[in-house]
This record gives structure tokens, C-alpha cells and sequence, in this order.
């Protein structure tokens, strides 16, 4: 009797210790998690250091997926911010997403990263709401964690606030550094860059009224000097690759701003990625 009660306590702490190591060393019991629908109730809706909206439900998006889970509250949160939006001419809406730590090598479509597949989501159903598309901004961060409890956050900007910066359209679409080795301009383009370069070559081919410019960009290190040239190395090789595809050569600009136009703060990595980017803008 007494080897058959410490059998089964050898049992009952082997499965203990494999769920410990498993979900709390390994955190591989996460995303069985993540496919439920809790979620937390502290979504906020900001106008500078304003809140105009608070106490939403957090939208959900299930792992390496682009669309979000939306429930009634959802859809309650997008009518009230579009409407704010179509009543506030003079701001720009801006939509942050997320991506978990173990989703940052996927792409979707266009876009480097799963954050800007998702945010461009979630900008559609603001256009179906009657926003015009280029009043919407994206942008995205990578969460800390493999939780993604708080998946997105959205705000109002000034209309004079990076106008021209995170469209992520097709006629305006913004790549990362993710396509050049550091500090270098050795272009090695991604597969999300592929796939919008081919589409670029398709509609070059159809329209002849239409000219292509692409403009490189740089984190705060190193002189100005550098990085204009750098930004502009990488432009020209951008534009080698679109002339590879049968891209007439003079119907591509090139351009460099250097470190002058950040769309995030030097201060950190992840900032500084963002800043290391081409422009390419459909003219």
C-alpha cells in the first residue's frame, strides 16, 4: 500500500513538473490561452494628452493572425472614434498594433511585420466606416511577451504631425531596414518587398503617367553627412532592383533625408529600426 501511494506521488509530481517547465519556463502553453476570448476592459481612444474614450474592450487577435476577433464593444469603440474623426478635420488617426514575441519573423502582404498586416486591418474597417484612407496612420510595436493582452492603441494626432510618414499604402508604402545588412546598403529584399515590387511592375505596366520615388532614410547615429549618403545608397539600390524587373530606369527618382525625419525616438533600438527605412511613393 505504502509503494503504491508513492507511485502515484511520483506521478502526480512528474506531471507537475513537466506543466512547470513546459508553461512557466518555456511559456509554450500561452497561445492555448490566447485562443480564448478574455480580454481586458481598459482600451482607450487619446487626443494628444486627452482621453476621449476610455473602458473598451481590448480587440483580440487569435496567433500569426492578421484580423482581429471583434465583439459588440468592439464595433461600439470604431463608430464612436469614427465619428470623432470625420468631426475632427484638422487630426489624423493613428493606429498602433502589436506583435508577440514569437511572431516577429511573420509577414503578411505588403507589409514587413505582422503589427502593420494587423493595424492596416483595423484601418479598413475605418474606411468602410467612411475615413479616408489617408488620414490614417500606421504604425507598430513588438510586445514583451507572447500575451498580447493589449494588441493595439489607437490616437488623434495634428494633421501636421508626420503628415507624410506611416501610410503603409500601396502608392506610399514604407520598408525597414530588415532589407539591408547594418550600416550597409547591400539590398537584400524580404519577401514582402518582393511581392509589392511585383505589383509596382504591374501597374507601371498599365499606366504610363506614373513615376516612381524612393527615399532612404536613417537612424540619429553617425553624422548627417553619412546617412545622407547612406539613405541614398540604398535608394539606388531599391531602385536596381525595380529596374531588374523591367522598371524603366527614368521613370525612378531616388532621394536621401539622412537622420532628418525620424517617425520614432533614437532612444532605442526598436526606434532606431524604425528610422532605418525606404520610402517608396507612387507619384
Amino acid at each position: 500500500m505504502r509503494s503504491f501511494f508513492w507511485l502515484l506521488f511520483f506521478i502526480v509530481y512528474l506531471l507537475f513538473g513537466r506543466w512547470y517547465f513546459i508553461c512557466q519556463i518555456k511559456q509554450q502553453c500561452v497561445e492555448e490561452q490566447e485562443e480564448t476570448d478574455f480580454r481586458l476592459n481598459n482600451l482607450q481612444f487619446v487626443d494628444g494628452e486627452t482621453v476621449v474614450f476610455r473602458n473598451h474592450d481590448q480587440f483580440r487577435f487569435d496567433s500569426a493572425s492578421v484580423g482581429p476577433v471583434v465583439n459588440d464593444d468592439n464595433y461600439a469603440f470604431l463608430g464612436k472614434v469614427g465619428r470623432y474623426m470625420k468631426d475632427s478635420l484638422n487630426r489624423n488617426l493613428v493606429i498602433k498594433a502589436g506583435l508577440r514575441l514569437n511572431e516577429q519573423e511573420i509577414q503578411r502582404g505588403f507589409y514587413d511585420n505582422l503589427g502593420i498586416a494587423r493595424a492596416d486591418a483595423l484601418r479598413a474597417m475605418f474606411v468602410n466606416l467612411g475615413l479616408p484612407e489617408d488620414r490614417i496612420r500606421l504604425d507598430y510595436f513588438v510586445d514583451s511577451t507572447n500575451n498580447l493582452r493589449r494588441p493595439v492603441a489607437f490616437m488623434a494626432i495634428d494633421t501636421t504631425d508626420n503628415s507624410d510618414q506611416g501610410l503603409f499604402t500601396f502608392t506610399h508604402m514604407t520598408f525597414s531596414d530588415a532589407n539591408f545588412e547594418y550600416n550597409s546598403a547591400e539590398f537584400n529584399p524580404g519577401s514582402a518587398f518582393q511581392t509589392y515590387a511585383d505589383s509596382v511592375k504591374l501597374y507601371f505596366d498599365q499606366i504610363d503617367s506614373v513615376s516612381l520615388n524612393i527615399i532612404g532614410h536613417t537612424d540619429s547615429i553617425a553624422s548627417q553627412a553619412y546617412n545622407v549618403k547612406l539613405g541614398k545608397a540604398r535608394a539606388d539600390n531599391a531602385k536596381q532592383y525595380f529596374v531588374g524587373l523591367g522598371l524603366a530606369a527614368d521613370r525612378i527618382s531616388t532621394d536621401s533625408k539622412g537622420k532628418e525625419v525620424p517617425v520614432a525616438p533614437n532612444k532605442t533600438e526598436e526606434g532606431r529600426q524604425k528610422n532605418r527605412r525606404v520610402e517608396i511613393v507612387i507619384q
